[in-house]
């Protein structure tokens, strides 16, 4: 059998698929250049959006993706130069990448983009490190796990929306 292949991206990562194969999303960049691509899933392979983040998710009912959104912050940026410094056999290497993805979960933010529009909204969640973006079966309310910079000991799940943009917990850990 003869497949044929397209190449999307010389240095992707994390690919997929949107729940309804209208569109193709992947990451690519380092550290703080992070970006997210999203394509058409057709023959023209149109770029729809590029987001400034990471951790994509799409709605399965809403033409929408959530994000989050690595900011121009003091922090990150010194962390991701330390990054960049330490060769790829440094003993703290780990502990380089360890700090930065915690930074960005610190400061991040959750952004809702409309795929139709392209109008974004942040969801503000103050004090909260996040990650796990996943939306609910009807797209209105977006799920993600969160915990407070002071309790290493638990995470919980959150829910936010547009129209309860306050982070309620869901499940305690």
């Amino acid at each position: 059998e003869l497949f044929q292949t397209r190449e999307l991206t010389a240095g992707g990562r994390n690919g997929r698929f949107s729940p309804d194969g209208k569109f193709i999303v992947y990451e690519t960049g380092l550290e703080t250049s992070r970006r997210t691509k999203i394509l058409k899933n057709d023959a023209t392979r149109a770029e729809v959006a590029e987001l400034p983040g990471v951790s994509a998710t799409f709605s399965s009912s809403l033409p929408q993706v959530a994000y989050l959104k690595i900011p121009e912050h003091d922090e990150i940026r010194a962390a991701s130069l330390a990054l960049e410094k330490a060769s790829l056999t440094a003993q703290n290497r780990n502990q380089l990448v360890q700090m930065l993805t915690w930074l960005i979960a610190k400061h991040a933010a959750i952004v809702v983009r409309d795929l139709n529009t392209g109008r974004e909204m942040s969801l503000p969640t103050p004090d909260l490190l996040k990650t796990g973006l996943t939306f609910s079966a009807d797209g209105r309310f977006l799920y993600f796990l969160g915990g407070r910079e002071g309790e290493t000991d638990r995470t919980d799940i959150y829910v936010i929306s547009e129209n309860e943009p306050r982070p309620t917990i869901v499940a305690e850990a």
